[in-house]
């Protein structure tokens, strides 16, 4: 059976891994690919099915919805500890889908995430995803710097070209792609 992705924003599964490492955080993230989630608070449901999807896939994500301190940052009203617990996340990424929506240009958070790493090693161009939800009608234009995902197989491509894990992973993501009814339909075209 291949390996399910983990959420590292889930203190218990990425617990397991942080007690067993001796390396700095860069180090560390370069080791294992982490796809950081970035989205807005109501697009959430979207968010979660694109994170499932990819922990599905085998690859692991940082996704919000389980840590204290981002899933409601208006309520702890600590900006200082929402920003170095974002910080911390992207530092431990090596990857980032935003998921954009009509609603992502109200956000304060989205554009900051997105502006940590487009020039921080070892994010390129290449390896930020532009998600976009079937909704968007108008993008601003920093968001053209990244690879845009319309598609479930632009998805798949890019979860594919973010993995580094064996060839059986790859034929499995390919096989998602292959079906007809593809679950992230809901999300994308």
């Amino acid at each position: 059976m291949a390996r399910k992705g983990i959420n590292k924003a889930i203190d218990s599964q990425f617990q397991l891994f942080e007690n067993k490492r001796l390396l700095s955080d860069t180090e560390y993230s370069r080791s294992r690919t982490c796809i950081f989630i970035s989205h807005k608070k109501e697009d959430m449901a979207k968010a979660r099915e694109v994170a499932n999807y990819i922990i599905d896939c085998g690859v692991d994500i940082f996704f919000d919805e389980n840590d204290p301190i981002l899933s409601n940052p208006e309520i702890n009203n600590d900006p200082v500890k929402v920003t170095n617990a974002i910080n911390r996340a992207l530092t431990r990424s090596t990857h980032m889908i935003c998921v954009v929506s009509n609603k992502t240009k109200e956000s304060w958070w989205v554009p900051y995430e997105i502006g940590y790493v487009s020039n921080k090693p070892p994010f390129t161009s290449q390896n930020i995803g532009i998600l976009l939800v079937n909704d968007v009608i108008k993008l601003p234009d920093y968001l053209f710097l990244a690879k845009k995902i319309e598609t479930v197989q632009e998805l798949d491509g890019f979860v594919k070209s973010a993995s580094n894990t064996p060839t059986l992973l790859l034929e499995r993501v390919k096989t998602f792609s292959e079906i007809q009814n593809h679950r992230m339909k809901s999300v994308l075209k």
